[in-house]
């Protein structure tokens, strides 16, 4: 199926609201969105997000944890914002890059007991939203 810009997308969800609940006329439209829906987003999810706060609750080193955990909230804060309201905060993508950069860097220097496992999980961060944040610098 034909993918909508932007724009398109905003006015048939404006035209779907403003038709009555249930009809079919609004099924159609909210059919044919929800098909052609972007293909940006990173089908791991939030897992990748939550699993690397688990990781970094179990640090026995208090310094490391102070440090890397409260990029790793922001990180899955933004990862939530972008994965539930979608198109217009793909912005966040470049956020979320950044912050698995960061802790990229923090982990290898710090020596987490799970260093592997953390590692894997960032470059999969990594991996998943380079192709996103380099469309958007593309597109702007």
């Amino acid at each position: 199926m034909e993918k909508f810009s932007s724009e398109d997308r905003s006015i048939l969800i404006r035209l779907a609201s403003r038709l009555p609940s249930g009809s079919p006329e609004r099924r159609a439209i909210l059919s044919g969105l929800k098909k052609s829906a972007p293909d940006y987003l990173p089908k791991s999810g939030l897992e990748p997000f939550k699993k690397i706060l688990d990781l970094i609750e179990e640090s026995p080193d208090s310094y490391m944890k102070r440090s890397m955990l409260e990029i790793a909230k922001e990180m899955e804060s933004s990862a939530k914002n972008f994965f539930n309201r979608g198109e217009r905060f793909k912005p966040q993508a470049e956020l979320i890059l950044g912050d698995a950069g960061n802790m990229v860097s923090i982990v290898s220097m710090l020596k987490h007991p799970k260093e592997r496992e953390l590692k894997k999980l960032l470059d999969g961060v990594v991996r998943d939203f380079s192709p996103i944040v380099k469309s958007l610098r593309r597109s702007g």
